[in-house]
């Protein structure tokens, strides 16, 4: 199991114990969705690494975690469209399945993989509903690009038509058109399927008329926004996971051709070195020796001259050197890496001239321009004062209101001085500066009272003879 997922219950259940009883429900609700082949239930248990047999690895779970924030967006759009257009009956059971219209998911698809076009072609492959048929979906496919690019299909058409004769165009400039022009990833089979969709007559040729009768922007408007044609979150996920896997094949096959032209059966520093200088401009030599060193504990034979095929693909492809096995399923901002972590210690790195001596900055390392000076300790005693002692009213009327957290501690003139502050210095206020109520000879503050009169009622905890006892403590 990943660290990420036992974080995660941490964080929600707020103890590691309880957070251990918690995955130990989970686990067994996951074998009984396995057992019953529930897509989410199989989808789950290989993003979190159990029961399945093929789990999910890191770098493909953080991408899937990315796209499901985006998807979620498209599904509340959806909502909104259908509540919009009064069809209540299928509200509920479209928010619950996580559905999103097949448009805005092309359009996911589109912005997921900017880059790489074989791996959004054979994304957006996959997406196809169960209600299209093959050539259905390729027509849909087709008008769409062209609403992306902001064109007609009779400009499509123009270009198309090289030979601009007979306002025809052959199966070669279709399928070079939809390739290159409409930048669609199609293989021979799928470019058969569209040719034979367009040229029923099986002429050889296909027509203007014919074009654009069967590429109809109009009647693709109206299918755009169809509840038969909405994908799931679980199914885009999948197809998500098939394309990685198509991606990584792909990339081994290439690398494993590499290292067989090269003609030797271990790679040594110098070779690995120079091919990841030439598929990554932005590596760092010790980042390289890093990964020939690890690829060096790979070798299935304990070998320590060089990196065997079955080593060499594994290091690329795990550490994704120039994109190999990963392409646009690498985050563009994530979790730092070493790469990431030699820049910023090298953009840390500043001239000896800038820097301030240690005897007069000991904390800091930053230029002298930007160093702060501490802050001037005041000479002055200070006692804090809670602040809840703020909100009392005091009882003496001539004391002004408390301003501040801190106050001058009282100090009696008679009092000898610090050496640490001169007698020149102006004496701190006292608290006898402040009172204007009269004083008795010790200079204690001395409280009166007017006389009580006879029908005045007596204090509800003293009499009224106990209650006069009292004044007299306070004034004696």
């Amino acid at each position: 199991m990943p660290d990420y997922m036992m974080d995660h219950l941490i964080r929600v259940y707020g103890l590691k114990k309880i957070a251990h009883k918690a995955l130990c429900q989970i686990i067994p609700t996951l074998e009984d969705l396995n057992h019953r082949r529930n897509s989410w239930g199989i989808l789950l248990s290989r993003l979190i690494q159990v029961i399945h047999h093929d789990p999910i690895p890191h770098q493909l779970a953080l991408f899937l975690t990315k796209a499901r924030i985006e998807f979620n967006k498209l599904v509340a759009n959806a909502v909104k469209d259908i509540k919009t257009r009064k069809r209540e009956t299928v509200t509920g059971q479209a928010d619950k399945e996580g559905s999103a219209f097949l448009i805005d998911v092309m359009n996911l698809v589109y912005n997921l993989f900017d880059t790489d076009r074989g791996s959004r072609g054979k994304a957006i492959s996959l997406l196809k509903p169960e209600s299209f048929t093959p050539e259905q979906f390729m027509v849909f496919r087709i008008c769409h690009k062209i609403i992306r690019m902001g064109e007609t299909a009779e400009n499509v058409f123009s270009v198309f038509d090289v030979d601009r004769k007979n306002n025809e165009i052959t199966r070669d400039q279709l399928i070079d058109g939809v390739r290159k022009i409409l930048e669609l990833a199609m293989p021979d089979d799928e470019a058969s399927i569209l040719f034979n969709v367009l040229d029923p007559k099986n002429a050889g040729r296909i027509s203007r008329d014919t074009f654009l009768q069967k590429i109809d922007i109009k009647s693709h408007y109206e299918h755009c926004k169809s509840l038969n044609f909405t994908v799931k979150k679980s199914k885009f996920w999948m197809v998500l996971i098939e394309v990685y896997k198509t991606v990584q094949i792909k990339d081994t096959a290439l690398l494993m051709a590499w290292f067989n032209a090269q003609g030797v059966t271990h790679l040594d520093f110098d070779g690995f070195k120079n091919y990841a200088l030439s598929i990554d401009d932005d590596i760092e030599i010790e980042e390289i020796q890093s990964h020939y060193d690890d690829g060096l504990r790979l070798n299935s034979d304990a070998s320590l001259d060089g990196l065997t095929q079955e080593s060499f693909c594994k290091v690329i492809i795990r550490e994704s050197i120039g994109g190999r096995g990963s392409r646009d399923f690498k985050l563009k901002s994530g979790a730092m890496t070493m790469r990431s972590v030699s820049r910023k210690n090298s953009d840390l790195n500043t001239s000896q001239d800038d820097i301030q001596p240690p005897s007069k900055a000991k904390h800091s390392r930053r230029p002298s321009g930007l160093i702060t000076p501490p802050p001037q300790r005041s000479r002055t005693p200070t006692l804090d004062i809670s602040p809840t002692m703020h909100k009392k009213k005091s009882s003496f009327s001539g004391l002004p209101p408390i301003s501040s957290s801190k106050v001058p501690i009282p100090r009696s003139r008679d009092t000898p001085r610090s050496p640490e502050f001169p007698s020149s210095q102006t004496p701190e206020p006292r608290l006898s500066d402040f009172a204007t109520e009269p004083r008795q000879s010790d200079g204690t503050l001395k409280i009166t009272r007017e006389p009580r009169s006879p029908n005045e009622p007596k204090s509800p905890r003293f009499g009224w003879k106990k209650s006069r006892e009292f004044d007299n403590f306070l004034n004696n």
